[in-house]
């Protein structure tokens, strides 16, 4: 890696400076020349990791992060629905979205247990089920989904739904891996798990 300083171009197809190329205003001047002036294939380099995005690669559709982590976040009332309570954690790793939650109580067939945030939600924004058929006073569920897999709802929306029919109460914690296409998140939801 060639040592370069802020606002210094390795090449055409390089850059480092602050921001966002997405958010032209989160640039300096040198740095929107840059962006306006960039090609397909063209990376960013932000040296100050807004909302934990490190790398850009300019697409034909715009601007994706290949090297971001927004670091695992607690995600409060505004996403968490209340009649059931629990909590849950979301973190961004590039395309990936870690999802982690506890629903204590009882957990009935289709309950949403939490909507997740905008830049963090699945393929297509769509929900998905956690689980099959729960039964007793807690199961832990560990879950890849991607988006072909049948698991998937097709409704809009971006929620996590327990798709089983939970008898007894306890705790139901589970995790899922999803992968997203949505612009990186413009601000952090909930709060830092370790500050």
């Amino acid at each position: 890696m060639i040592p370069v300083l802020h606002g210094e171009t390795v090449s055409r197809r390089q850059y480092w400076g602050q921001g966002r190329p997405d958010i032209t205003g989160t640039l300096d001047a040198a740095g929107a020349a840059w962006v306006a002036a960039a090609t397909q294939g063209a990376e960013f380099h932000s040296t100050t990791g807004d909302q934990g995005a490190q790398v850009w690669v300019k697409t034909a559709s715009g601007w994706i992060v290949t090297v971001g982590d927004t670091r695992p976040r607690w995600l409060d009332e505004t996403y968490i629905v209340s009649s059931i309570g629990g909590t849950a954690t979301v973190q961004r790793i590039n395309g990936l979205v870690y999802i982690n939650g506890s629903a204590t109580g009882t957990v009935p067939y289709g309950t949403t247990f939490m909507n997740v945030p905008t830049g963090f939600q699945a393929v297509n924004g769509a929900s998905f089920n956690v689980g099959g058929l729960l039964k007793g006073t807690g199961y832990n569920y560990t879950t890849a989904f991607t988006a072909n897999d049948a698991t998937f709802d097709s409704r809009i929306g971006g929620s996590v739904k327990f798709g089983g029919i939970a008898v007894g109460t306890g705790t139901h914690n589970f995790a899922a891996v999803v992968q997203t296409v949505q612009p990186w998140p413009t601000t952090y939801p909930g709060s830092p798990v370790i500050e």
